[in-house]
């Protein structure tokens, strides 16, 4: 019996071989080894003895292999990169597309307009004005359309990149500059592109697709301002001219793949297309079936052809083409290192932190993140900064380093935070030693023994300051970790104390009346039925990651405990690695715990629980606790990193040991076994945080300590300890 499970067990393994691939298998393997170390306590362990050095090898061994070659230079005078924009009878968007073009973070590009016999007067009005201010080339031609007209811009250019954008379209102001990174850094890739946001008459994501050439020869799955090579588009001998009833950019596309080009989709919508009315689109979709069947025989043995020998460009010489970039004088440029945007506390703190130095008028911020991930949040931060750049969206881990020094030098970057980094912590040498007097800190959240304070103080002869959110973490960074007192400045995280408040009465979260009027008006039952919640039951919250130092499965144990008590809803908000094995958990207890996904919006869901729970073995200052306090909303927690200065025991919530179920239980049936004591305690949250948690002068408090060190590196001054740091010395303007 035994050996027929075997056999059966190796013909499945073969099978999913032969199905799949080695790779592909090899992949799965690595992410069930993922979930095993998030989830075991062996993976935390091994995870936490692993020196950072031997984990960043690990995962440029992941990356693909390839050979490095020498940096082909760019001759002398010639632009890096141009923007060919055809025009005709599109002067009512023209300028948009031109203005988009010069917001670009990349320097030096060149912008040539061809118009292509433009008769309509406002059209011929903008493009004269154009031509004579100089900034922008204008070609003019009788009208031979389209693909002639982008030939013609083109070939009146020297540049080694070309971005042929419509008059109607607009680009991202950090396009320019990822795909031509891309592109220097891989001679073997013929063209970058993006996915496309759609705007106008709709409001969509087009998600375009990693170019395959067999897939290319069924449908277009690039867009029309890929960056390409000049020297691909000679090869390919140019836009074919005939093709003047449109998809002549599919054509060429089909045309590069048939040379042996590859190209890279940066997965991020940094081209916006703009769809109004009837276009040249709309005409080229009536004949469809022609131009397909036209193009289809004219490219049939695309599938065929062999890509490039894959090549890459030695790292430090990747980037030496790109030019420096343009800055306003007077202002500052500060650069964040951070390993991913996705959802989370600390994740909160920096975008208010980042809101403060963009808000302040005189600091542009970069972002710079060095790990895979979702980046659930990657909207919220690029409404703040549009200078967001996912390094691992554009190349192998080999360059991270590398693109990090370049973009130090080209945008004159006056300082450096670290959050939560690795690879950052691991730079700090090169970085340091080609940026002598750069003002570099670090963020550190908590003070555990699988957080960053270790690392940042293996690190602390090369950063100039650490940035603590509480006194426990300096005390660990000073009386156990040997970092010098005065390097060490404690600024509390703080919340927005508008967006998060108790409910107003008869006003709802978009600022409108409640539907249905009544003596429910400005309870916390009108947000209760926003959120889909029972207003007659009261609801007991757990929001946080699903992870191993979150110890979710202690609040699943609780409300099993504790499913007796009438009229509770127990609400798991939250997803990470521990979720399948909650759900399990949950299920194999009878625990009445009901998952509800990831929140997006903390504010709303503060506005309608009853009780916060959080069960951490591990914290430094959780965001979610001072949101819940500032939303009238009471805490029970355990008793870690510095919610004792935050939870005042018996006044705004409770305070029980790390991992006492007993104990847990005891404070929430306290709790929960009388109705009208939340409500008393919801009434004294909000005033014992208000002052000291906002995130207004937390914002303030950043923006003036870095300000404080660019003043003290033009005098040569030492840093004031950090135990008298006080903000109140240094002005805001500097």
């Amino acid at each position: 019996m035994r050996e027929n499970r075997a056999v059966r067990a190796l013909q499945k393994t073969i099978a999913v071989f032969r199905r799949d691939g080695w790779r592909v298998v090899w992949g799965k393997l690595l992410i069930r080894l993922r979930l095993w170390m998030a989830q075991s306590s062996w993976g935390r362990l091994f995870k936490t003895a692993v020196p950072p050095v031997v984990k960043e090898w690990l995962r440029r061994r992941l990356d693909p292999v390839m050979p490095l070659i020498g940096r082909e230079p760019l001759p002398a005078g010639a632009p890096l990169a141009a923007v060919i924009i055809p025009c005709y009878n599109y002067g009512k968007f023209l300028p948009e597309a031109v203005e988009s073009v010069r917001r670009q973070t990349l320097g030096g590009v060149e912008v040539i307009v061809v118009d292509d016999g433009s008769d309509d007067p406002q059209t011929v009005e903008v493009l004269d004005q154009m031509a004579a201010d100089g900034d922008v080339r204008v070609i003019r031609q009788p009208n031979r359309g389209l693909p002639a007209a982008r030939n013609a811009g083109i070939a009146a250019t020297a540049a080694r990149y070309i971005c042929c954008l419509d008059a109607d379209d607009m680009l991202a102001p950090t396009y320019l500059e990822k795909a031509v990174m891309v592109l220097e850094s891989r001679p073997d890739t013929g063209l970058a592109y993006p996915l496309a946001r759609l705007f106008g008459d709709v409001d969509e994501i087009w998600y375009t697709e990693p170019l395959n050439p067999v897939k290319l020869l069924q449908y277009n799955h690039l867009p029309v301002a890929a960056v390409f090579r000049r020297a691909a588009w000679e090869k390919a001998g140019g836009y074919d001219e005939e093709m003047r009833l449109g998809y002549e950019d599919w054509d060429f596309w089909l045309r590069l793949a048939g040379a042996g080009w590859r190209g890279q989709l940066i997965p991020e919508p940094l081209f916006l297309h703009r769809r109004h009315g009837r276009t040249m689109t709309h005409r080229a979709q009536e004949k469809h079936r022609q131009l397909t069947a036209q193009i289809r025989k004219k490219h049939a043995r695309v599938a065929k052809v062999k890509p490039l020998r894959p090549v890459g460009v030695r790292p430090e010489e990747a980037f030496a083409n790109l030019p420096a970039s343009r800055r306003l004088p007077g202002r500052h440029a500060l650069l964040v290192l951070a390993p991913w945007l996705n959802m989370g506390g600390a994740e909160t703190v920096l975008l208010q932190v980042l809101a403060g130095f963009a808000g302040s008028g005189d600091w542009d911020v970069y972002v710079m993140t060095t790990l895979e991930a979702q980046n659930e949040w990657a909207g919220r931060f690029l409404a703040v900064t549009p200078r967001v750049y996912f390094l691992p969206h554009l190349f192998p881990r080999i360059y991270f380093t590398a693109a990090i020094e370049s973009m130090m030098e080209r945008h004159q970057i006056d300082a450096v935070l670290i959050s939560h980094s690795e690879l950052a912590y691991l730079a700090l040498p090169e970085l340091k030693g080609r940026f002598a007097g750069l003002p570099v800190l670090d963020l550190l959240h908590n003070d555990s023994p699988e957080g960053y304070a270790r690392l940042s103080a293996r690190r602390d002869q090369y950063l100039d300051g650490h940035i603590a959110v509480h006194e426990g973490i300096k005390k660990t960074m000073v009386e156990e970790l040997g970092a010098a007192p005065e390097k060490v400045f404690v600024i509390p995280n703080g919340v927005d104390g508008e967006r998060f408040r108790p409910p107003e009465a008869g006003v709802t979260e978009d600022g409108c009346a409640p539907a249905g009027g009544g003596a429910e008006e400005g309870s916390r039952a009108v947000y209760k039925k926003e959120q889909g919640l029972d207003p007659a039951r009261r609801q007991v919250a757990f929001a946080g990651r699903l992870s191993a130092e979150k110890n979710p499965l202690l609040f699943i144990q609780a409300a099993a405990a504790l499913k007796d008590l009438a009229g509770v809803d127990w609400l798991c908000y939250g997803d990470g690695p521990l979720a399948e094995g909650m759900r399990k958990a949950a299920k194999t207890a009878g625990s009445p715990v009901k998952f509800m996904g990831a929140c997006a919006d903390t504010a709303a869901l503060f506005k309608a629980v009853d009780l916060l729970v959080l069960t951490s073995d591990s914290e430094g200052l959780p965001m979610v606790v001072v949101e819940a306090l500032m939303s009238g909303v009471p805490v029970v927690a355990t008793n870690v990193g510095c919610l004792n200065q935050v939870i005042e025991d018996g006044v705004n919530g409770r305070l029980v040991e790390k991992g006492d179920l007993d104990g847990l239980c005891r404070a929430l049936r306290l709790l929960l076994a009388e109705p009208a004591k939340l409500p008393e305690m919801g009434a004294r949250c909000r005033d014992g945080v208000l002052e000291r948690f906002s995130g207004a002068r937390m914002a303030a408090e950043y923006v003036r300590l870095f300000e404080s060190f660019l003043r003290r590196k033009c005098e040569a001054r030492p840093v004031p300890a950090g135990g008298d740091y006080d903000v109140g010395n240094f002005s805001a303007k500097g």
